[in-house]
C-alpha cells in the first residue's frame, strides 16, 4: 500500500511500531475486502486490539476519528510520535 511505501521512503527503520489507526467504519469496509482476487484473506484480520491490517502491520480502531466519513486511515511509526498540548503562559499582575 502507498502508506507502508511513503514511511518507508523516508528512510525509516519498522522497529514494529508500524501500525494503521482507522475509524470503525474503515475497518468494517476492510473486514469484507479481499486482499487479492479469489483469495481468502481480507485486508483487516482478527477481532482483538492490534490485529494484521493489510498483512504488513499491526491496526487499530479508534471512534475518536469517527466523525460521519467513509475513510479515515492514519499510519505511521507510533513509536517516533510526538503529541504535545500547551495551555498558554497564564500572568497575574497584583495591581496593589
Amino acid at each position: 500500500m502507498q502508506f507502508i511505501g511513503v514511511v518507508e521512503d523516508a528512510n525509516l527503520v519498522n522497529d514494529g511500531s508500524y501500525a494503521f489507526i482507522v475509524s470503525p467504519k474503515t475497518k468494517a469496509r476492510w473486514k469484507v475486502i479481499p486482499a487479492a482476487v479469489n483469495y481468502p484473506k481480507y485486508l483487516w484480520e482478527g477481532k482483538v486490539p492490534g490485529d494484521v491490517a493489510l498483512g504488513a502491520a499491526k491496526g487499530f480502531q479508534t471512534k475518536m476519528m469517527d466523525n460521519g466519513f467513509a475513510w479515515q486511515v492514519l499510519f505511521g511509526k507510533w513509536s517516533e510520535c510526538l503529541m504535545c498540548q500547551w495551555s498558554g503562559v497564564d500572568m497575574v499582575t497584583d495591581p496593589y
